[in-house]
């Protein structure tokens, strides 16, 4: 590839890669939204009951969800 060449593909390289980032920013986001909407349930429905808020704090510290390679 010649200098001048590098100009033509760069610009499209960088829509290429801010349409990923922006596909992995909704999908982080998603995610972060549906453990934000299980924590407020949880708090809401078990926050009286420190024995059961203690159990689910010790719960979400546990390694997870695995997924096989090539998802």
């Amino acid at each position: 590839m010649q200098a001048s060449d590098q100009g033509l593909v760069l610009p499209g390289e960088g829509r290429r890669n801010h349409v990923g980032a922006s596909a992995d920013l909704k999908a982080v986001a998603a995610e972060f939204k549906e453990h934000v909407r299980v924590h407020v349930l949880v708090r809401f429905r078990f926050g009286e009951n420190a024995e059961l808020m203690g159990a689910w704090a010790s719960a979400r510290n546990v390694l997870g969800p695995f997924k096989p390679q090539g998802w």
